[in-house]
Formats: structure tokens, C-alpha cells, sequence
């Protein structure tokens, strides 16, 4: 089916997709063509009429504006930017040079970003903004009730039950914590950039040059929305303010993005580990991945930034 697509909306020939690295939300594929090599993704349909669709336009205009090292929409023959399927989404990007990597030149990255965050007053298309609401809260209690009182046979999902009974209390107070947080947000002015919400994980390197790709959920909110991540990096600010001079942290922002971090990862992980569609490797894979990035690095931020406060 993608293929037929590909040829009768996008005029490519000679296709040929692989698998390519992906997220919780999407399928992605390389595709090979006599044209030149791109990057496809099939969004899932709870996704893309909400979050991607609107940032198609964004990424075109962005590459309008100059910023070269980015991904954007590859139009169809008939000038769309998407390819809609039953609620689901098609999109067709370019491909960028490199391998995806957490370890590249840092300067060059910081740069790009606050490029992006100062061209804000430039951009014309409508985008959403920051609301500071966890539309994910309920899925999340859903959950931890599952597996506070459940009883599960396979070996991760006996791992995850008992260590969410050991975070119990942990999760509870973050939840509270974060339902706080979003008051104080809610009642106070903050400047509004263009955010990517994920850049430092999102990063392509060739050994020469950086690019930023996976835009899904771009959207107009605080500057800490992405640079939250670098709050503990002694690098940044020197070179963020720069571009970006006197800026420093809100802690009311950093909280809340750090805190969503956490909340949003550990319902994921959730997700996958019971979802009865993935098989025993997937679940231990992301077992392993809770355990590193919520245990070993959203939580010891959290408990550091408690005993500032």
C-alpha cells in the first residue's frame, strides 16, 4: 500500500522501503527511490490530525526562513503535505545525512536551537500553544491501578508491577507535585518561542554537520520546554546567552517540563511493557529503558530540584 502511494502521490519510481529508527507514535521507513533517498512516516490516527499535521506547514517555512538543517514535508504531486489514511497519516521527509546520535558537537546544536527560538516572531503558520495540561493523566492512574492490585505470569510485566508498587509513593507525589505546578503556570505570564520539546534526543550527525528532526510535537510555549534538559550542563548557558543574553531558568517551567518528562515516559513504558502485541524482547527492552532513563536519569533531577525548592 505504501508503495502505491508513494508512486501514484509522490511520482517516485523504482521504490523500495526499509525499516527505519522509530518512536512510540509511528512507523518509519526509508525509501529508496530513482529520485533520491527520503524518509517516511506512518503516524498513527489519535496523532496526526492533532499534532503533526500542523507542524507540516511550520517545517516548510522554517526551510523558507534558511534553516537548512532540519527535516520537512516533501509535497504530493498535487502540493499536499500529508497523505491521509483512515485517520492515520502518511507523511513523506526529506533524509538527512548521518546517524542519529546523543553524542555531537554541542555548540553547533545550541545554536541551531536558539536560532530556531529567535525566528518565533517570524513564523506565520498556526501551531498550538502550551495549555500546561497533562491530557495523559487519567491513562497513567488507569495503570498504576493495574498494576498496584493486579497479578501478571510474564517476567517484565512481574518486574513492572513490582516496581511500580516499590515508586508508589513516588508517583503519587509527582502526580500531585505536577497537578501544583500547573496552577502556578496557569496564573502567571510566560514569553511564548517555537519549541521542538525533544531536541537533544532528536539530533542527526554526519561527523560534519547537525540536524534536528522529529517535529511531532512542536508547539509556541516557554523557552524551558527545551532547554530544561541542559539546566545541570555548565555549557549552556554561556552559550545560549549569546544568542539569548541574560536568560535563565524559570524553575516554575523547568519543573513542570521535567516532570512531564518523567510522567509521559513512565506511562509509555507502561504501554508497551503490557500491551499484549508486544513480544518478550520488546517488553525487556523497555523494561531496560525504564529502569535507565526514569530510575537512572528523570529521577535523581527531580530529587535534586526538590531539595532546591
Amino acid at each position: 500500500m505504501l508503495d502505491r502511494i508513494l508512486v501514484e502521490r509522490y511520482g517516485l519510481a523504482d521504490v523500495r522501503l526499509s525499516p527505519a529508527p522509530h518512536g512510540f507514535v509511528a512507523e518509519t521507513y526509508y525509501v529508496d527511490s530513482a529520485s533520491g533517498r527520503y524518509f517516511a512516516k506512518f503516524v498513527k490516527p489519535s496523532l496526526g490530525a492533532v499534532t503533526i499535521a500542523p507542524s507540516l506547514p511550520l517545517l516548510r517555512e522554517l526551510k523558507q526562513l534558511g534553516v537548512d538543517q532540519i527535516t520537512y514535508p516533501i509535497p504530493t504531486t498535487d502540493g499536499q503535505l500529508s497523505v491521509p489514511l483512515g485517520g492515520a497519516l502518511f507523511i513523506l521527509f526529506n533524509c538527512v545525512a548521518g546517524d542519529w546520535v546523543f553524542d555531537y558537537p554541542f555548540e553547533p546544536y545550541i545554536r541551531l536551537l536558539a536560532e530556531i527560538h529567535h525566528l518565533s516572531d517570524r513564523i506565520q503558520s498556526p501551531l498550538l500553544r502550551e495549555t500546561y495540561e497533562l491530557a495523559f493523566m487519567d491513562d497513567l492512574r488507569a495503570y498504576c491501578k493495574r498494576l498496584w492490585t493486579g497479578a501478571f505470569d510474564q517476567e517484565q510485566e512481574k518486574a513492572l508491577a513490582t516496581w511500580a508498587v516499590d515508586c508508589r509513593d513516588d508517583l503519587l507525589r509527582t502526580m500531585h507535585v505536577a497537578k501544583e505546578t500547573i496552577k502556578q503556570l496557569q496564573s502567571s505570564e510566560h514569553v511564548f518561542v517555537l519549541t521542538h520539546g525533544d531536541a537533544p534526543g532528536n539530533i542527526m550527525y554526519d561527523g560534519k554537520q547537525i540536524a534536528l528532526v522529529d517535529w511531532d510535537m512542536v508547539m509556541f510555549a516557554p523557552r524551558e520546554r527545551d532547554t530544561w534538559f541542559h539546566r545541570h550542563d555548565a555549557r549552556f548557558l554561556p552559550l545560549y546567552r549569546q544568542f539569548v543574553p541574560g536568560y535563565d531558568f524559570d524553575p516554575t517551567a523547568y519543573r513542570f517540563y521535567l516532570y512531564k518528562r518523567y510522567l509521559e515516559d513512565v506511562l509509555g513504558f507502561f504501554e508497551k511493557i503490557l500491551s499484549p502485541h508486544s513480544s518478550d524482547e520488546v517488553k525487556a527492552d523497555n523494561y531496560r529503558q525504564l529502569i535507565q532513563d526514569c530510575d537512572g536519569w528523570l529521577r535523581p533531577l527531580m530529587e535534586q530540584e526538590r531539595a532546591e525548592n
